[in-house]
């Protein structure tokens, strides 16, 4: 479950947490020289458990909370902000909203002000249209993450209602 960090330049340097790494703020950097209407999105595709607590597994792929809370960060430029101050209003707003990876693609759309047929602005991050949605994560089946219980000093993640069966190919 991505968490969501929004980054604001404070005079001449950039803030972000530890953790995201060097690049983003180096591509920040770049991005605001420019002075132009610029925009950064970026999310993990899972994260690693780094033998946390009592956890004495490590790395990814053991179904734990651990595993599926992913950072994700995006950055605005003032000329984007003052361009789209309502997706800006909407970003800060929802910084703390229940999202999973299945909002970067309708967030990216709408951060780029790509209107399409059938758009679906309830799973934008920037939209006032938000809505919460189930989020499913692969742990014995589609377990609903919402509706799990964490078990052990791991935090294996176990549905406690029924897990929707993984149809393969």
């Amino acid at each position: 479950m991505p968490y969501m960090l929004y980054l604001r330049t404070r005079n001449s340097g950039v803030e972000y947490p530890s953790g995201i790494g060097m690049l983003s703020g180096t591509v920040i950097r770049n991005l605001k020289a420019t002075c132009e209407l610029t925009t950064m999105m970026y999310f993990s595709d899972h994260s690693e458990i780094l033998y946390d607590g009592n956890c004495k597994i490590a790395f990814h792929g053991h179904n734990t909370q651990f595993e599926f809370h992913i950072p994700g960060l995006m950055w605005y430029s003032d000329a984007y902000q003052h361009a789209y101050p309502d997706k800006v209003k909407q970003l800060i707003r929802h910084k703390r909203a229940r999202i999973n990876t299945e909002n970067v693609f309708h967030s990216l759309l709408d951060l780029s002000d790509i209107r399409y047929p059938d758009e679906h602005l309830e799973r934008s991050v920037l939209s006032s249209k938000l809505r919460p949605q189930k989020r499913y994560v692969d742990s014995y089946g589609w377990s609903d993450y919402d509706n799990s219980t964490f078990k052990g000093d791991c935090r294996e993640v176990k549905d406690n209602g029924k897990s929707l069966v993984q149809v393969k190919d």
